[in-house]
């Protein structure tokens, strides 16, 4: 092997050396990045947690007024059956009364 062949080896090794290293920086902020997507996605969970949470609890809520309102509803249905022929009752005493003065 003489010096030429000895330089152009040092040459090539001195490349290898020089693209590692570069390879090296780029896996290094390849990591970097994936970090930053990583803390991102995690973000995007926790929004979408707090989300659903909060959908859960409207949701929750829905459900407790529209049992309210079956309820009064119902209330009212009754009371319907029972005011309505009461008051048409009373509107035939009553009329029966003013008739009944105004025919004597």
């Amino acid at each position: 092997m003489n010096d030429r062949d000895a330089e152009r080896v040092i040459s090539l090794l001195e490349q290898i050396r020089d693209n590692q290293k570069l390879q090296l920086e780029r896996q290094t902020e390849a990591l970097d990045r994936q970090s930053e997507l990583l803390a991102r996605q995690r973000q995007h969970v926790e929004t979408l947690s707090k989300q659903a949470a909060q959908a859960q609890a409207i949701q929750d809520r829905a459900e407790l007024i529209q049992a309210k309102s079956a309820q009064v509803v119902g209330g009212a249905r009754t009371m319907l059956l029972f005011v309505v022929p009461l008051a048409l009752l009373v509107l035939v005493f009553v009329c029966w009364l003013a008739f009944g003065r105004v025919l004597r």
